[in-house]
Parts: structure tokens; sequence; C-alpha cells
């Protein structure tokens, strides 16, 4: 079998606006070698960047794709992990996806990262648009290519920091959708992020949108830039404009992404080391560890 290459792969970044979205960019076109087929995908209903993303890549007549929402901050190594997975892919896996370090749950977590086989996406979208109303639309795209006997591939590999150094309105909107999409766990989630939001503000926002989240007796909406929405965030903006405005990545991001990985606390989190884990962040974001 012939060896992939990078030259094969268009790469689509969705971005609402996420504050790692130019870092994202500049890291990927790095490690590609080229922004020839990196392309970024603004402000669109998320069954609507997916369907964007399936599209540009048969339009590149790539034969791979990997999705990448604008949350990530990537390993320097993201690349040649992949590359590694697309050579190891059999012919009805595709898809694929790696693990990354969520900020939201404190554990390793599969987000933000998808390999897609392009041959593959003309079947997908038609599945696509069956499943786009659905509160999940990507997972529930492929729980139903399984279904019909196309196999899909975790990989344990860690590729990239989820969800840390974003915005409140990013925040905000996560807590929010947390309620909804992860309502299972709302009390693992409402201690974690209380502790976590003594020592940390960005805690404090997901907690906020979490809470305004279950007070609605609508319907889950993703339509974020809906005016009760906007009203909403609008009214809390003030009590964020510090946080915001202070917000800034690592000067040496490489080595605060290879600590964070490789940081053992990330396996089990118990309430007593909370506080630890914080500080933890603190130090390597102002490059004393």
């Amino acid at each position: 079998m012939t060896e992939v290459n990078k030259n094969e792969f268009t790469v689509c970044v969705r971005s609402t606006g996420e504050f790692t979205t130019k870092r994202l960019l500049k890291d990927i076109v790095y490690q590609i070698g080229s922004n020839k087929k990196v392309h970024l995908i603004k402000n669109l209903q998320f069954h609507q960047a997916v369907d964007k993303c399936f599209e540009l890549a048969i339009e590149d007549k790539s034969k791979w794709l990997i999705t990448l929402d604008a949350d990530l901050l990537i390993k320097p190594d993201f690349l040649k992990i992949y590359l590694s997975i697309a050579n190891s892919m059999k012919s009805r896996e595709i898809e694929a996806h790696a693990m990354t370090i969520d900020r939201l749950f404190m554990k390793y977590r599969s987000a933000g990262n998808r390999l897609y086989r392009v041959s593959s996406l003309p079947f997908l979208r038609k599945l696509l648009n069956k499943t786009k109303n659905n509160i999940r639309p990507e997972g529930s795209m492929l729980r139903e290519a399984v279904r019909l006997g196309f196999k899909i591939k975790p990989v344990n590999d860690v590729v990239a920091l989820h969800d840390f150094f974003q915005l409140s309105s990013h925040l905000f909107r996560k807590g929010y959708l947390s309620s909804f999409k992860h309502s299972t766990n709302s009390s693992y989630l409402m201690s974690s992020w209380k502790k976590l939001g003594k020592n940390s503000t960005d805690f404090q926002i997901l907690l906020r949108g979490y809470e305004f989240g279950k007070d609605r007796d609508e319907k889950y909406t993703s339509e974020y830039n809906s005016s009760k929405f906007k009203k909403q965030y609008e009214s809390l903006l003030e009590d964020f404009s510090e946080y915001d405005n202070s917000l800034e990545l690592p000067k040496n991001l490489n080595r605060y992404i290879t600590d964070t990985i490789s940081n053992e606390n990330f396996y089990k989190i118990k309430s007593g080391i909370f506080k630890k884990i914080v500080n933890l962040f603190q130090k390597l974001v102002n490059g004393k560890n």
C-alpha cells in the first residue's frame, strides 16, 4: 500500500471567533507546509460547518480530510500523528479521532478533531442531511454509518488541548451547551466547576452559562446569534471584561502543551487536588515550570 503524504490532506478549521483560532491556523499551516488546502470556516451552524468541510475536501481532490474546532491547541507533532493514523486505516474505516486534554472536564477526552476518508464524504453528506437537527449531528451521522457497516477508528494518542485560553463568550456558550449535551453529568460538572471556579475565572463563566441553560424552559437551540442569547450574555459581559482583556497564550506554548499532556493528574481527578491543578496551570502560564 502506498504511504500517505501530507499533500493528500485538506484541513478545515471551524471557528465561531475562538481566541485560539489564529494560533491554530498558524500551527497547522506550518506543520503541513502550505496554506493551499487549509480552510477557515466561520460562523456557521455546526451541521452546516461539517458539510462545508466535506464540500471543500471533495473540491480539493484530497484523499483525507482533517476537521479541527478552533478551540484546540495542537501538539508540534500533530500532523505526524495523523499521517501515521491515515497510513493505518483499513478500507472500511472512514473516520478516526484522537484524544485531547479537555479543560472543561479536566481529563483526557476525544474532542474537536477528526480524520475522514474523502471517498466516503458524498455518502456521509447524505447521512448528515438526515441528522442535521440532532443535538450532536456529526456523532449521529457516524453512528448511522457504523450501523450500515462502516467503521470508525478511535485513537489513544493525545494530539491537542481543548477549550484552554478561551474568551468569555465562548465559555458562556460552552457552559450553556453543556446543560443540554451533558445533563447526565450535571452533578459532576457543577461540583467540579464550583471548586475550580474559586481560583479560575473561566470556570466561573462556564457555571454562569450552565445555569442559564438549566433555567431555560424552551428546547435546546444551537442558534447562538439569537437576540435572547445575546441579550443574556451582554448583561454579564461587564463581569468578564477584565478576564477577556488579560487573556493571552503562554510564550512557550509548545512546552505548556507538553507539560499539560504529561500531567498524570488527568488520569484520575479527585476533589482534593483541584487547587493543585489550578496552581500548576498558573505556574505554566507564568513560565515558572
